[in-house]
């Protein structure tokens, strides 16, 4: 995808057709979106799609700056993206997101520069397709002290998580466990 992005309907009708048109256009009668309402959080901000590499490049900063950094960063992009509607491809939404938890404006712009954080993000963008082979957003690695794993890949409905929660938290591993859905 370009830098400009493209409007999310007309996204969803060319990667999932007219079902994933219509969702996009009653976002807020979906199971996901009640229930984010039911939190306080809305889900309707979303007007484009975007390429989120450089989001990807500033997380991957951020991380260097601290786990508790980088989850508050990731936490003031969701709510730009999904609540706000603001272009996370954007150098200059990225180093306000940056500044807004107390990060660096100016480091922050010079890391969406940097070639070796460029390569890096590549190399672990490539690992996650061609290596994990996840091929959805969100993906979820849950795992627990004992080594034992499960992977969801895509947008899965609670009762998937629930399943997945009960079967590792069972002595047994679960079935599929260490497979992807």
């Amino acid at each position: 995808m370009d830098d400009s992005g493209k409007p999310l309907e007309q996204h969803y009708r060319e990667k999932f057709g007219e079902r994933g048109a219509a969702m996009v256009r009653n976002i807020n009668e979906t199971p996901f979106a009640k229930a984010g309402a039911s939190l306080g959080l809305k889900f309707d901000g979303v007007k484009k799609t975007v390429n989120t590499k450089r989001s990807h490049i500033l997380m991957e900063w951020a991380s260097e700056k601290g786990v508790d950094k980088q989850n508050s960063l990731a936490e003031v992009l969701f709510r730009y993206h999904f609540a706000e509607g603001k272009d996370v491809n954007s150098v200059g939404e990225l180093v306000n997101a940056a500044k807004e938890v107390e990060l660096s404006g100016d480091e922050a712009r010079a890391a969406l520069e940097d070639r070796d954080v460029m390569g890096k993000v590549d190399t672990l963008l490539m690992a996650a397709k061609n290596v994990k082979r996840i091929s959805g957003v969100p993906h979820f690695e849950i795992s627990t002290p004992d080594g034992r794993s499960f992977e969801l890949s895509g947008a899965q409905p609670p009762d998937v998580f629930s399943s997945v929660f009960q079967g590792l938290l069972k002595s047994d591993k679960p079935a599929g466990s260490g497979s992807q859905l």
